[in-house]
């Protein structure tokens, strides 16, 4: 049976059958192994964000280009490959050993810049000979990102790629708030605390 000072006529099923399992598991658990529970989904959820960062690193790792995906934008570029050090299996470069590599860019228009590329877009296979490259600069700066030449379509899938990724994040983030609250309060107050919360946003 639903408790009546968590649920009301007329509350959405899901929402009830969602009361009544943490009830339940309230009363078989305990306060204590209750909230024990609920802290460790909390670690897990939280421990889901880092996760979610790597496994796009390393699928970006495949894709060479500036990532820029507007069209006109990139222009072409030369580089030389520098030093390179081995990195994994992880890193900020996802899973997995990859190579980065110091670089020096030349531009079109005669002026250069170094720079750090990742991901093994470079290898040290590649030293002692002109790169093609692409630049994408911020104006007539050079805040620029490089990459090899690419089909633009990666760039706009992997745009919104980072886009999934950035919304994946802040659900893990707030699921990771809604368990630790659980956690602390109990499922009684925290349903309560919903209910008031949901109710205040609904009063005009």
């Amino acid at each position: 049976m639903v408790d009546q000072r968590t649920a009301n006529q007329g509350d959405d099923p899901a929402d009830l059958s969602a009361r009544t399992r943490a009830l339940a598991e309230y009363r078989s658990r305990g306060p204590i192994g209750y909230r024990l529970v609920m802290l460790g989904k909390a670690i897990v959820a939280l421990a889901s964000v880092p996760l979610v960062w790597l496994l796009l690193a390393t699928l970006t790792g495949f894709y060479p280009g500036t990532g820029t995906p507007w069209a006109g934008s990139e222009a072409p570029a030369t580089a030389q490959v520098g030093d390179c050090r081995r990195v994994g299996p992880v890193s900020v470069n996802g899973f997995g050993n990859w190579w980065e590599c110091q670089v020096e860019v030349a531009l079109e228009d005669g002026r250069t810049f170094h720079t750090v590329v990742f991901n093994s877009m470079v290898t040290p296979a590649d030293a002692g000979r002109p790169v093609e490259f692409r630049a994408a600069c911020d104006g007539d700066s050079l805040d620029c990102a490089v990459g090899r030449p690419a089909p633009l379509i990666f760039a706009v899938l992997l745009a919104l790629l980072h886009l999934a990724q950035i919304a994946f994040i802040i659900v893990l983030i707030g699921t990771t708030a809604f368990y630790l609250l659980d956690a602390v309060v109990g499922p009684h107050r925290y349903f309560a605390i919903v209910d008031w919360a949901t109710k205040k946003k609904m009063t005009p």
